[in-house]
Formats: C-alpha cells, structure tokens, sequence
C-alpha cells in the first residue's frame, strides 16, 4: 500500500511541475489551469502501473504525462479546432493510453503477477500485452459509442435547437 501511496503521489507532482515549467517556457508564464491538468495527467497515466512501477518509472512517468497533457491540449484546440474547454481528452484519453503502455515499459516484478517492463530487462513481452489491451478497449469502445451515438441521434437528436444555441444552454437550463 506504502509503494501505492508513494507511486501515486510522485506521478502528479512531477506531472505538474513539468506542465507548469512547459508552459512557463512556451508562454512566458506558468499557466496554473494547465498546471492542474498536469497534475490529473499524472494521475491518469500512473493507475495503470500505480503497483507495478518502482519510484523512478512514476517520476518518468509522470513528467511524459505533464507534457503529453500540454501538447495533447494545444494539438486538441489548435490542430483538431474540437472545443475542450478543461482539457478533458488530453487528460483522459491521451494519458490513459500512456498510463496503460507505461506499464510494459516500466513494470516491476514484486508480486510474480507482472511481467518486467522493456525498461527492465522484460524484453516487449508486457508492451505487447498492454498494447493489444489498449487496442481492444478502443476498439470496443469505438464501436459501442457508435451505437449509442446512433441511437441518441434517432431517438432525441444530438443538437439543440437553434433558438436554444442563441439563447444560451445556461438560460435554457
């Protein structure tokens, strides 16, 4: 419990540290919002591994996390133009696809139940495992908010009116 603690302490705050020094130096100053996203990166992408990784794979996996939720960011909101007002998906999805690989490359053997990471002398026998898990999960998970998507569309519609979008959702709520 002690190693959990620590893993999923150390993660964020490295992830923090790091989104804030990444935007202090893109910016010209550190950008708390960005900073506190950082800090949710790193908890996303060390509860794959939060048992399975040692001290220094959470320190590194967390400063990768305060920059992927950086770039994640500015990619989303510049490249994509997809509106993400918190961050959400550069948060979640791009650091849960890292948490999840990081596990085959930093993974330790404490328990005898987890294969050692790349990084570790595991050769790719766990990034291969965890790859093709992240591969399923999206896979499944493209396919089921399809369907929702698709039954959310027949049945109410996935727009609101457009006297709803001038009038503003907060009044209409």
């Amino acid at each position: 419990l002690g190693k959990i603690f620590a893993t999923t302490t150390i993660a964020p705050a490295f992830a923090t540290c790091t989104a804030m020094i990444f935007t202090w130096i893109k910016n010209g100053a550190p950008d708390v919002s960005m900073s506190l996203n950082g800090s949710l990166a790193g908890l996303v992408a060390i509860t794959a591994g939060c048992n399975n990784v040692d001290i220094p794979g959470a320190a590194i996996i967390g400063i990768v996390a305060g920059i992927l939720v950086c770039v994640g960011v500015y990619f989303i909101e510049n490249t994509l133009k997809i509106d993400d007002p918190v961050g959400a998906v550069a948060v979640h999805f791009c650091n849960g696809l890292w948490g999840t690989l990081a596990v085959g490359l930093f993974g330790v053997v404490e328990d005898g139940n987890t294969t050692k990471g790349l990084f570790y002398g595991g050769g790719f026998s766990q990034l291969g495992l965890q790859l093709l898990g992240m591969l399923c999960t999206a896979a499944f998970t493209a396919v089921t908010i399809t369907i929702t998507f698709l039954v959310i569309k027949a049945i109410f519609g996935l727009r609101v009116s457009e006297e709803e979008e001038i009038i503003g959702l907060d009044l209409e709520e």
